[in-house]
């Protein structure tokens, strides 16, 4: 998953219509909205998926969904699936039991849609004498009151059954009992629609920022399309009988059908030429408290270890980046010869100090994670080493850097400061494209030299020393600055190395 999910989510997200598109067809895949939703906060929380993103996915699986309408009244209750259903069944449980991978996927999708025409069967006799119980006719004024008794009722149904799809086969299928009228099925159908909006709401209770952006984006449409089709009501649902005659669908389950989809198609078609204006209305009514850092890590993640794994590799590397900038600047002002008196560098260890304290808050999610694969289980490993190797540069540049000076005599140290310099920045520019395939051999061989040099240059500004041409204490400092940018260089190496293992 990780690294390799977040690159295929990219891929064909990448636009608001390739994001509207995906939501539709993983809908249509998994037979559910509400799942989609779900899922697409999880990938917000864990930062593979843009706010702006995530909200085309949400407006596709709200076509997606419409899936089942057709299916129900084109296949559903036009001929007897039962027979085949189960045979259907069966294959998809062999396929999942005895093979693995691709074929194992395609088992689960046949177990699923065999059990969707199981369940139609099941709901065609248990309907069949629902008007000895519920008497639907009080509502046939469709009256502004009746109409919003029955959106109330399609919301209970979907709330109850989970799944606004199962709600409205359920419809279809009373209104092929006739129990119900057209008018009546379709006011039901917008209620079930806005009612996925109480399970979005409340898997986003405790979540990220994003994650609750993502549900309120989900909400939000749903909400105005059922208000925009409860307000024209008459005239849609003459729209909807005029456009089904044209195509010569008399038939009130197809009708409905139509309506669905045509439902979701005006939100999509209305809200999305203006789809960033909402996304920063919904940025508004939920801003971001959290760091940059750790805004992503959030514990509804956590119980998939993949996704959780890279979200936390994704948090390390922006702690990365902050560090190596702090460090950056400190070791220019130093070479500057500012003092570690001077407030600007007072100012580097104070920010430095506040990374640390979100690295922290970093390794208390990864303790919480459970790898439950050999791949998750390597970029844990990986992740875990970075995590040492950023502590640890972060500590000698917070303490040991500020207590060393550059001395003019010593121009000779220069060049290795400049070079420790330019790979941060490299290593900056590494991490914020994701790309390492030169800086981790540039700073190998680099640590490499440095660990010679260190040796090679303690020997010889001890040597200048007994003869009295350096001062002793000045020769202890230049030792001392030697070893730090080792040390840095070192754990700068082996951190970005382990990052690019992880990835």
């Amino acid at each position: 998953a990780g690294e390799s999910l977040r690159s295929l989510l990219n891929r064909f997200t990448g636009g608001t219509v390739s994001s509207i598109a995906m939501g539709a067809i993983i809908t249509l895949l998994v037979q559910s909205s509400t799942a989609t939703s779900l899922m697409t906060i999880g990938f917000v929380s864990a930062g593979m998926l843009t706010f702006l993103q995530a909200t085309g996915v949400i407006f596709g699986a709200n076509l997606g969904t419409t899936s089942t309408g057709w299916m129900v009244a084109l296949i559903g209750l036009k001929f007897s699936v039962s027979q085949l259903a189960l045979p259907i069944i069966g294959i998809g449980m062999i396929l999942k039991q005895f093979s693995s991978g691709r074929w194992a996927q395609i088992g689960y999708v046949l177990t699923g849609f065999g059990l969707i025409f199981v369940g139609i069967q099941y709901l065609q006799s248990g309907m069949a004498g629902l008007d000895d119980y519920i008497d639907f006719t009080q509502f046939s004024d469709l009256s502004i009151l009746n109409r919003l008794i029955l959106i109330i009722i399609g919301i209970i149904m979907t709330i109850i059954m989970q799944s606004s799809s199962a709600a409205v086969a359920t419809t279809i299928t009373v209104l092929a009992a006739g129990t119900i009228g057209l008018e009546q099925a379709i006011a039901l159908v917008i209620g079930q629609n806005i009612g996925t909006t109480a399970t979005v709401a409340f898997a986003s209770i405790g979540a990220s920022v994003s994650a609750k952006r993502t549900a309120l984006a989900h909400i939000f449409f749903n909400l105005f399309t059922g208000a925009v089709t409860f307000i024209f009501f008459p005239l849609i649902v003459s729209a909807i009988r005029g456009f089904a005659s044209l195509l010569s669908w008399e038939d009130p389950l197809i009708i409905v059908a139509l309506f669905h989809t045509l439902y979701s198609i005006l939100g999509i078609v209305v809200l999305t030429p203006f789809i960033k204006q909402f996304t920063k209305f919904i940025i508004r009514l939920q801003p971001e408290k959290k760091s940059d850092i750790t805004k992503h890590l959030d514990s509804s993640i956590i119980p998939i270890p993949a996704v959780a794994t890279e979200t936390a590799m994704r948090a390390l590397k922006e702690a990365a980046i902050q560090i190596l900038e702090e460090t950056s600047l400190k070791a220019q002002a130093l070479s500057y010869s500012l003092p570690s008196s001077h407030p600007d560098m007072a100012k580097f260890n104070k920010n430095l100090e506040k990374v640390q304290l979100e690295i922290d808050e970093i390794k208390e999610f990864v303790m919480a994670i459970r790898a439950d694969s050999q791949e998750t289980t390597a970029r844990y490993t990986s992740l875990l080493h970075a995590i040492d190797h950023l502590q640890r540069m972060a500590r000698l540049a917070i303490y040991n850097l500020s207590e060393v000076e550059l001395l003019n005599p010593m121009e000779r140290v220069y060049p290795v400061v400049f070079q420790m310099e330019e790979l941060i920045l490299e290593s900056i520019e590494a991490l914020e494209k994701d790309d390492f395939s030169s800086v981790v051999s540039k700073l190998s061989s680099f640590s490499q030299e440095l660990a010679e040099f260190r040796k090679k240059e303690r020997a010889e500004i001890f040597e200048v020393t007994a003869k009295g041409e350096v001062n002793i204490n000045d020769a202890f400092k230049y030792v001392k600055l030697i070893l730090l940018v080792d040390g840095i260089t070192h754990h700068l190496w082996r951190m970005m190395y382990h990052i690019s293992e992880g990835s």
